[in-house]
Formats: structure tokens, sequence, C-alpha cells
């Protein structure tokens, strides 16, 4: 993965959501939140926004070692990153299900619904999918 340089981001419309009506989405989703959200807001773009951030947040599979750098890791640092460089905090590690069995990876909030994201490159499903593409459901939210 190459660095970002200053310029070189992408440009996106910013919004923002408030943790109870975020938590409130969720569960209508059937995604289990922890009792005290971790943040008061919960800033967003809309879908052609997180495409372009998105984008910059697929690692390599090289990355993965077992138990130390695994699927969660990946989901945290695509949350992190997506944190730190863009300010936007509501790409959140999501706990579920896929073909696989248990799985992390990330689901984001884009203003009318949920979408799901894979940051592992070596996934043949890596990237932006809508919730039950290639079998994955997010059950547990966090973030």
């Amino acid at each position: 993965m190459g660095c970002l340089k200053l310029g070189n981001k992408p440009k996106f419309t910013e919004y923002r959501i408030g943790r109870f009506e975020l938590q409130a989405k969720l569960s209508s989703i059937g995604v289990a939140t922890p009792a005290d959200m971790w943040n008061n807001w919960y800033y967003y773009t809309d879908d052609v926004g997180w495409a372009n951030v998105l984008y910059h947040l697929v690692f390599s599979s090289s990355l993965y070692k077992p138990d130390r750098f695994d699927c969660e890791k990946y989901g945290l640092k695509a949350m992190i990153t997506c944190s730190e460089e863009y300010g936007l905090n509501a790409l959140c590690l999501a706990i579920g299900d896929m073909p696989l069995g248990r799985h992390g990876f990330n689901i984001f909030f884009l203003g009318d619904g949920f979408m799901l994201f894979e940051p592992n490159r070596g996934f043949e499903w890596a990237g932006i999918m809508e919730i039950g593409d290639n079998g994955y459901y997010p059950r547990e939210f966090y973030g």
C-alpha cells in the first residue's frame, strides 16, 4: 500500500448523525450495538464519497497473520484509517457471518441505509457490497 500524499485526498460531502438515531437504525436491521455508543456524532458521506474514500482502504492480503492480524484487525485498520485520514467515523467494525463462518468486516452508514465493506484485498469479495451480498451479514457493531 502506498502513502497518500496531501492534495490527493478525495473530495466528498460530509454529513452527521447522532448516536441514538444511528443506534436505532442499526437495531432496525437486527445489528446489536453496545449499550453506550462510542461517539456522540457519526460523520459520513454519500455513496459517491464513500466509493472514493474506501478505494484507499482495501489493504494487501500480505498483512494477514492468523490470530495476530486477521479479519477483525483489517476492519479495525480500515475504521481507524478512515477516521484519521478522512474524518469519517461512520465506517465501523462489524462482526457477523459470511460463507467461511464468523468474520470481521466493516459496516458504514450513507444517509438512507447501510452498506458493507471488506477491506482485505485477498478476499474475492473485497470492496463495497450490500448487506447479504456474498453471504455477508453483520450481527454486531463496534464504533
